[in-house]
């Protein structure tokens, strides 16, 4: 539903915006599509290789062509805005649907979000390096939990 919404106030922008924005918005559109199937071939070489079950603990891989795609979107909504009439109707009402998404998916729950708590971790660590006045370094559970690094106790606080 909200990817058919979207489409469709895409659609809606694409009509109310002048051509130099529209072929800004589809280089953008392009750049995102092939950064996604470049990751997605990528990723996939690397879950066959390893046998294991395809997991994305990496959204970091999706953040620059969702970016180039809300830039498009801009862009047409810039463009549509400047032009009286119903274009600026359909801006405020594409605006106001997209601020009412951000605040509801504010806060939403990721991979990461049942990580361990990042203060309770740093006082077990540094307790960790004052039993052992020798050791250089302890090690600090990260979100996902499964993963570990190896922080100086110089560095901890």
């Amino acid at each position: 539903l909200a990817v058919g919404l979207f489409l469709g106030a895409s659609a809606l922008a694409w009509v109310a915006s002048a051509p130099a924005p529209r072929r800004l918005a589809l280089a953008g559109l392009a750049l995102a599509l092939g950064i996604a199937v470049v990751e997605l071939v990528s990723w996939g070489i690397v879950v066959l290789a390893v046998g294991g079950p395809y997991v994305n603990y990496a959204s970091r891989y999706a953040a620059v062509p969702l970016l180039l795609v809300v830039s498009a979107f801009a862009l047409l909504l810039d463009s549509a805005w400047t032009r009286p009439g119903w274009p600026r109707i359909v801006t405020i009402i594409i605006l106001a649907w997209a601020l009412v998404l951000v605040a509801v998916n504010f806060r939403n729950e990721n991979l990461r979000s049942p990580g361990p708590d990042w203060r309770s971790t740093i006082v077990a660590a540094t307790a960790d390096c004052a039993s052992h006045p020798g050791q250089r370094t302890s090690t600090v559970a990260i979100s996902p939990t499964f993963i570990r690094v190896k922080v100086p106790c110089s560095r901890l606080r």
